[in-house]
């Protein structure tokens, strides 16, 4: 028998560029800083740090230390206002977000999406209260003075008045 020939070797595979080497550390939450293959999940939606490209609604923070960007995959994104670096994703919102407000003392920020809810995030980023009483798409918000009470309005030509710790105080329509 002749002798079998050798198998060719393997060519290396290249260096693919979102394969980023380095310390992963100064990663955000939800921020995936070296993307691989995830088994069982055929695809994943990975951010970057960069602002999008179509920003639905924004809001400076009452001490203009950061603002605010709502996008149209529903996520926020919080960047520092000197550096204009990304510092939080706040996910919740299942559509648009359209529209963006801190509360005047800067202790929350309340966004409204398309999906019809209202959420309100403390400054840490957790989301501390969900409305879910309008039927059409939120457009419209906006805090008294004081801070202590929301006003939003949908598409419908629903206003709902909100306490800050979420409790419907009166649905304007119904007036």
């Amino acid at each position: 028998k002749p002798p079998m020939p050798s198998p060719m070797p393997m060519p290396k595979p290249p260096e693919l560029p979102w394969r980023v080497a380095g310390p992963a550390e100064n990663a955000l939450p939800g921020i995936v800083p070296r993307p691989t293959s995830l088994p069982g999940i055929p695809r994943c939606h990975l951010e970057t740090t960069a602002l999008p490209s179509a920003v639905k609604a924004e809001a400076w923070h009452p001490n203009a230390q950061e603002f605010a960007a709502g996008t149209p995959t529903g996520l926020i994104r919080i960047y520092n206002g000197r550096t204009r670096k990304l510092e939080r994703l706040l996910m919740g919102h299942a559509q648009d977000v359209a529209v963006l407000s801190y509360r005047p003392d800067g202790g929350q920020l309340a966004s409204a999406s398309l999906d019809g809810t209202v959420r309100l995030w403390n400054p840490d980023g957790r989301a501390a209260v969900v409305f879910r009483r309008h039927e059409h798409p939120v457009y419209a918000l906006a805090w008294d003075a004081a801070g202590r009470r929301l006003a939003s309005g949908d598409l419908g030509g629903t206003a709902w008045l909100w306490t800050a710790d979420g409790q419907p105080l009166k649905n304007l329509r119904e007036e």
